[in-house]
């Protein structure tokens, strides 16, 4: 009687084991799940704020060539912190794509302009994560340059 009451008792923990083991393999795979969705979001969403910061440069470098004075005209002015050489311009951003200084920058946002063969003016706009320096969103544009007197 003793080895039938001992077996049931083996029985019961070879179903508590496995029962643990299956709830652990399910509770790693949804761990693994929960962060490749957070990881999904968190660049969708940088590759929306890139969208909109590369539009609304290239909306400012349209106004500004309307205009005939410089492209980099009005971003300038929008971002302070930036910087223009050798006809690039560059700007730096927080990890909320909020314009921030270089030390502190997550993204940056660098544009740089060409005439083409045609007259038109090209600009090349390139939003990269600093931190890998994976481009997260590049823009290509061209503007008419309208003739001043």
């Amino acid at each position: 009687m003793q080895s039938y009451t001992h077996s049931k008792s083996r029985l019961f923990l070879l179903e508590l084991v496995l029962a643990i083991f299956i709830f652990a393999v399910s509770a790693s795979i949804c761990a693994q799940v929960f962060t490749k969705a957070y990881t999904v979001s968190r660049d969708a969403k940088s590759l929306s704020q890139a969208v909109r910061l590369a539009e609304n440069a290239a909306a400012m470098i349209d106004a500004s060539v309307k205009e005939g004075s410089d492209p980099f005209f009005y971003l300038l002015r929008e971002y302070p912190e930036s910087e223009e050489t050798d006809g690039v311009f560059t700007a730096w951003f927080d990890k909320d794509m909020a314009g921030c200084g270089k030390p502190d920058a997550v993204y940056s946002l660098e544009i740089s302009c060409s005439e083409e063969e045609t007259g038109l003016q090209k600009a090349d706009i390139t939003i990269q994560r600093l931190s890998d320096t994976v481009t997260v969103h590049q823009l290509n544009k061209l503007y008419h340059i309208p003739n001043t007197p």
